[in-house]
Order: structure tokens, then C-alpha cells, then sequence
């Protein structure tokens, strides 16, 4: 009441003419009833902007607070315009401005009642906004993208990144209520925001499945592996984490793209079994992105290794944990832990490992690795070779994380380049690598990538009929 009695006064020196504070909880059963005692008769300009969120998983998710959550948005917007309305229309003139979100075009996680409510604010209003036109009397929805009010703290948003810059409350409060003056239907500000909710219309599958983006660190069951999945900051503490404490027998985290995936199921005899019971998979680029997309999964964040590397040695230097590097070449490997050592100058570095060594070698490599007392296992070979050695040494290495790099250590030591800043930006590394290396890209790309999505697309039209491809089935696949 303090503040609203402080924005009271301001109004006043301002000249506004009568300006009355009535405190309400409009989370309480009779709430409306009350503000139709104290609320005159010939109100001609109703906003109703209260409401608040809770972005918790709804199994999670305080029940009182739902309940409050849903009087407040939906009950409370619903008896006030009732209240006002009919007087409105008597005398033909009002105007009613109903605060709904963006979240009322794209559902999602952590938001499911909130984003439920605000969808219903916004057929609501629709819905008399046709009710009333030519009554004198206009009904607009305002439905903000992120603000930079106090909804986020409240809402338990917090810790969210936040992508672009908040919009200012008083522009958008601007925008609203000058839209309701002219009589609009439904206003959204924000270039951004206003292609959101035109696609959402359009094409409300594909909005729905984008809305359904999981950030959050979790295992995604998908094409019959166990694929880990968050942001990029999640999975660098989860790496972190996993590689300095001892939990018994080490996890094998591994990337999976779609080219990985293609050569588990058609080159490497039980690689696949081997994989799927014995690594922690992640999820990994834009193929596996589209075919997640594909299946339902919604628009899942990727998570490349070497955009992936930075955050997590950073964490492990922090963490004073020691490192063996195993795999690439002499030159290539030295190298990288040159860069490396450049990078990170409190890094433990607790030894190395060309990946060129017989099957016969394998013992005494692992061997090498035990001595060294390193936490954390980098690990950088061929496919093949690396399932197989990984797998049948996995308790020999003495290590808490194995971490499966890929061709990383070319990357971190400058023998391959990577694609300018603006091509990976725009998700476009793939064409950039298909471009420099185009005997070695090709197959990836034009093969395993059209495969892939047909795989994804043929499978779903058999699950959608209660049965599944037997040519796919030994993949295991639930997509």
C-alpha cells in the first residue's frame, strides 16, 4: 500500500484530478464482491494488469499458489469485467484492457498453469471484443514478452538467463493503453514477440513444439540411447562434477550426432549395445536438433564439444582436478595441451597419450592413465577403436569422468580452424566444415543427415499407428 500511496502523490503533483488507492487481495474468494462495493458505478477505463507466475515443474509446483495464481489471473479479471461492463455498455462507452503474456501463444515447461491462465485472458478478451463491437465499447488484450518489472523475481525466474535486454514497464504500459484508446483487439509489443505470436497462430504445431524446449538438465530416451541434454552451462558443472567425485565405476560421456549415430548402427558390430549400456550420451548438434524436433522433443539446446570444452576445463582448473589427455597425433596432441596450458595456467595436466597404440598396448595405456592419478579422461580416437578400448578398460583407467572429445584436441590445438563466429551463430558450422573438407564432410551431410530424418519421420508414422518398423527396431528407437 506504501508504494501505491507513494504513486498516488506522484499522480497528484502531475495533475490528475482524483486518484483513490483501494487495497484488495484479489487471490481471496470474495475479493470481487468487495470491489463491487467500493469500486463507483461509472467506471469507463478498466485495466486489469494484476497477476503473477510460478515457473516450477508443475509436479513441483506449491498447490495453494496454483489455486492463488488462477484467482488472481483468470477469476479476478473475469468478475471485474463483469462488474464494469454492463454499465459500460448502457452508457456506449468504455474501454477494458486485459494484461495477458506471450506465454498465452507458446506454452511451456516450468510454466504450465501460468501460461494456461494468460492463454485464457487472452480468448476471453477476444471473444467480447466481438461481443461488444458496436456497443460503443472495446475489449484489447496486451500480451508483453519478458518486462523488466518485479514479475521475474516474484515468478522464481531468477536464475534464467536472460537472452536480450527486458522491455521497459512504462513503454509497455504506453503501448497498451494507447492501443485500448484506439480500440485494438490484441497488441503485442516487440518486432520479436509479434512474429512469435503470428507464427503461433499460423502454424500452432510447430509453435507448440517449439514452445515445449527443455533447458533443463535431464536424459532424453531418444533413438534408443540415453541422451543428456540442458544448457551449456548445466553440462559443463554436470562434467565438472561427474570428473571430481569418485562414485565407483567412471561414466563415459560421450558426444552423439547424427554422423556418430549412423556408423553405430551400420559399421561397428555391437557398438551400439555397448554404447547404450555403458556411456552417458550427449546430445549434440543440428541433426540430432531437427530429428529431436521431428519426433515431438520439441527444439532441444545442442551441445557442441568444443563451444562445450572452455566452460568445463575452466571448472575443472578451479577444481584443482588433474587431466590426461589420450589420443590424435604426437604433433596434434602437444599442441593442444600447449593451448591449452596457455588457457587455463592452473589446469592440472596429470599426463598424455598419443591415440596411436596397437589393441596389444591397450593394458599398459590404461595402465599409464591409473598411474597418473587424473580425475578426468580426455579422450580423442577413432570410433571403433574407442568404444571397444573404453568400454572393456573402463575400471582400469582409475579415473572418475571419461569424456569422450571426438576430433577436439584439432580444434583446441589450431590444426583445423573453426568456421567464423557469425557462421556458428547462425548454427551454420556443419556447411562451413562440408566446404573445407568436403571428401571426409560429405558423407555426414548428404548421407547420414537425410537418413537420419527419414529414419525419425518413418519410425513416428509407425508408432502413430500402434506398431513399429521391424528395419528399425533393432535400434531400439522410441522417438
Amino acid at each position: 500500500m506504501d508504494r501505491l500511496e507513494a504513486l498516488r502523490e506522484e499522480l497528484l503533483s502531475k495533475g490528475s484530478a482524483d486518484v483513490q488507492v483501494l487495497g484488495m487481495d484479489l487471490s481471496l474468494p470474495d475479493a470481487a464482491e468487495r470491489m463491487r462495493e467500493l469500486l463507483p458505478a461509472d467506471i469507463d477505463f478498466l485495466i486489469n494488469c494484476a497477476g503473477f507466475g510460478d515457473y516450477h515443474s508443475f509436479a513441483e509446483s506449491d498447490p495453494a499458489r496454483i489455486a492463488a495464481m488462477i484467482a488472481v489471473n483468470i477469476t479476478a479479471v473475469t468478475e471485474l469485467t463483469r462488474i464494469v461492463m454492463p454499465g459500460m455498455i448502457a452508457r456506449g462507452v468504455g474501454r477494458i484492457l486485459n494484461v495477458a503474456s506471450t506465454a498465452a501463444f507458446r506454452p511451456g515447461p516450468g510454466g504450465a498453469a501460468y501460461a494456461a491462465t494468460k492463454a485464457y485472458v487472452l480468448s476471453f478478451s477476444e471473444a467480447l471484443a466481438l461481443e461488444t463491437a458496436g456497443t460503443g465499447v472495446t475489449v484489447t488484450t496486451l500480451c508483453p514478452g519478458p518486462t523488466d518489472t518485479e514479475f521475474l523475481a516474484a515468478a522464481g525466474m531468477t536464475a534464467q538467463p536472460r537472452r536480450r535486454k527486458l522491455a521497459a514497464a512504462a513503454h509497455v504500459a504506453r503501448i497498451g493503453v494507447n492501443a485500448a484508446v484506439a480500440g485494438a483487439r490484441v497488441i503485442v509489443p516487440g518486432s520479436t514477440n509479434k512474429v512469435v505470436a503470428t507464427l503461433s497462430r499460423l502454424a500452432p504445431a510447430i509453435m507448440a513444439a517449439l514452445g515445449s524446449r527443455r533447458n533443463e538438465l535431464r536424459t532424453l530416451e531418444f533413438c534408443g540411447l540415453p541422451l543428456l541434454t540442458g544448457r551449456m552451462n548445466e553440462i559443463a558443472s554436470w562434467i565438472a562434477a561427474r570428473a571430481t567425485a569418485s562414485l565407483g565405476a567412471p561414466v563415459i560421456a560421450a558426444h552423439v550426432n547424427v554422423f556418430n549415430y549412423y556408423l553405430l548402427l551400420h559399421q561397428h558390430a555391437g557398438a551400439f549395445e555397448a554404447v547404450r549400456g555403458h556411456y552417458q550420451c550427449l546430445f549434440d548438434g543440428v541433426g540430432m536438433k531437427i530429428g529431436a524436433l521431428l519426433a515431438g522433443h520439441g527444439l532441444l539446446p545442442d551441445l557442441n564439444g568444443t563451444d562445450l570444452f572452455p566452460l568445463v576445463m575452466q571448472r575443472i582448473a578451479d577444481a584443482a582436478a588433474p587431466v590426461f589427455f589420450l589420443g590424435a597425433t604426437p604433433t596434434v596432441l602437444t599442441g593442444a595441451i600447449a593451448q591449452v596450458r596457455r588457457r587455463y595456467p592452473r589446469l592440472r595436466i596429470a599426463g598424455s597419450h598419443d591415440g596411436y597404440f596397437t589393441e596389444a598396448e591397450w593394458p599398459a595405456v590404461a595402465a599409464a592413465v591409473h598411474k597418473s592419478g587424473a580425475s578426468l579422461l580426455l579422450v580423442s580416437m577413432g570410433s571403433a577403436m574407442q568404444t571397444d578400448f573404453l568400454v572393456r578398460h573402463r575400471g582400469d583407467f582409475g579415473v572418475n569422468l571419461v569424456w569422450n572429445v571426438g576430433g577436439l584436441f584439432d580444434f583446441v590445438s589450431g590444426a583445423k580452424p573453426r568456421a567464423p563466429r557469425w557462421i556458428r551463430a547462425a548454427r551454420l558450422e556443419w556447411l562451413y566444415r562440408l566446404a573445407c573438407e568436403p571428401r571426409r564432410m560429405w558423407i555426414r551431410t548428404c548421407i547420414a543427415a537425410p537418413w537420419f530424418c527419414y529414419r525419425i519421420l518413418r519410425d513416428s508414422y509407425f508408432a502413430r499407428r500402434g506398431r513399429h518398423d521391424p528395419a528399425f527396431r533393432r535400434a531400439h528407437t522410441i522417438c
